[in-house]
């Protein structure tokens, strides 16, 4: 089992990178988030994790190793494999995944690429418990952050707003992390500093 790589980057391409270390090289796939901060001739540590099938063996890579342990997690659910898995993590930031299962929200996780009402609800049944021991257990070794809990309501707020206003759900799920470090904002501060970002993006 392969769990951490520290290279360089020879190559990278759609959502895989080469990574070269002691003369081997290694194709792994990373998310897109993770892509986007990657440079070919840069050095790079990954934590991974090794898939093994019939006909198949992928290594997958992280820059965060909680974004490795949501890929383990969601990798459990029914009906959903590596590759659904990384297209998850690439679209919404770990944190933000986490209390949307927690607190059951629909609208979130239904704007998840691939993912249908169905699967959504699958999602929530097989990790809500897990995920909320998790965060019990975080919460008692550090103090309650209430904060947390309003900044995820403002941006489930903004993602309706933007929506109604006719813009995708990938544009949403792309600009929806870059709001996380605003606290303090308004919920209507956030939507202009939002529609800002999409459009220095076009």
């Amino acid at each position: 089992m392969i769990g951490y790589i520290r290279g360089t980057i020879a190559d990278k391409e759609n959502n895989h990178i080469l990574i070269i270390t002691d003369h081997i090289g290694y194709t792994v796939t990373v998310s897109e988030k993770d892509l986007l901060s990657l440079q070919k001739g840069s050095q790079v540590e990954l934590f991974t994790e090794m898939v093994v099938r019939e006909n198949e063996i992928s290594l997958f890579g992280f820059l965060d190793q909680e974004d490795k342990k949501m890929f383990n997690i969601l990798n459990e659910v029914s009906g959903i494999g590596p590759r659904s898995s990384m297209g998850i993590i690439s679209c919404l930031e770990t944190s933000i995944l986490k209390e949307a299962i927690i607190s059951e929200n629909m609208p979130v996780l239904l704007k998840l690429p691939g993912i249908g009402k169905k699967t959504a609800q699958r999602i929530i049944l097989e990790l809500k418990e897990k995920l909320q021991k998790s965060h019990s257990v975080h919460s008692e070794q550090s103090k309650p952050n209430e904060g947390l809990k309003k900044q995820q309501t403002c941006l489930s707020a903004v993602s309706e707003t933007l929506s109604a206003l006719g813009y995708t759900d990938r544009e949403i799920i792309v600009v929806l992390p870059q709001l996380e470090d605003m606290d303090g904002l308004s919920e209507q501060d956030l939507v202009k500093k939002a529609l800002k970002i999409i459009g220095q993006t076009k």
